[in-house]
């Protein structure tokens, strides 16, 4: 019996690899600190405010202002390129 064991154990072998922590860096610094930061879309001016789960690489974007009754706050993997820092002149 214990043979058998061995035997299976010997053909099923599992190898352990060492894991190493998934690192997600987003863009901006301030995302990366856990800070949340104000964005624009570069179209529509409309106003979001953007944060940054670094565990599992999230982007979370909701509206602000008066642009939260047209938009629902979404979750993504990606930063959207038409979302840019509010401040920035960056149209």
């Amino acid at each position: 019996m214990i043979s058998l064991f061995k035997q299976a154990a010997s053909i099923f072998q599992f190898h352990r690899r060492p894991v190493a922590p998934v690192v997600h860096v987003p863009a901006y610094p301030e995302l990366a600190k856990g800070q949340a930061r104000h964005f624009r879309d570069s179209v529509t001016m409309a106003p979001w405010l953007v944060s940054f789960n670094r565990d599992s690489g999230i982007y979370y974007c909701q509206p602000v202002g008066n642009t939260r009754l047209i938009r629902q706050p979404y979750i993504c993997n990606k930063l959207d390129k038409r979302l840019v820092p509010a401040g920035t002149g960056i149209h």
